[in-house]
């Protein structure tokens, strides 16, 4: 009985450890010719449905809602630094003495 073996050829890609492939810089040969009976296929590969990529709903969402938490943020910080008073009650709890006059506001400008 005459020995028949399969032979599979392969192709062999080398890959560093950033997962970039690793190109030879001599014109070697990358294929390798092996047995069949040492390469089992334990599932077909399927083409994808959908392409993979990031969930692009998901990252705006989260954009958003970070954008949201920084404008807050940053007017409660605003507000925080502000050191205006705005009227007799606030001047006279900082002061903690009562207000016994003030300058009346002109919205109208010159006339």
């Amino acid at each position: 009985m005459a020995d028949e073996t399969k032979q599979t050829l392969l192709r062999v890609v080398r890959i560093d450890s950033d997962g970039l492939h690793v190109g030879d810089n001599q014109n070697t040969n990358n294929e390798v010719l092996i047995d069949s009976e040492a390469v089992n296929v334990i599932t077909e590969a399927k083409e994808p449905v959908f392409p993979s990529g990031p969930r692009r709903s998901l990252y705006t969402l989260v954009a958003l809602m970070a954008g949201l938490f920084a404008a807050i943020a940053l007017v409660v910080v605003m507000d925080m630094l502000d050191t205006t008073v705005r009227d007799d009650e606030e001047a006279s709890m900082l002061l903690e003495a009562p207000v016994i006059g003030r300058f009346p506001l002109d919205k109208g400008g010159r006339h």
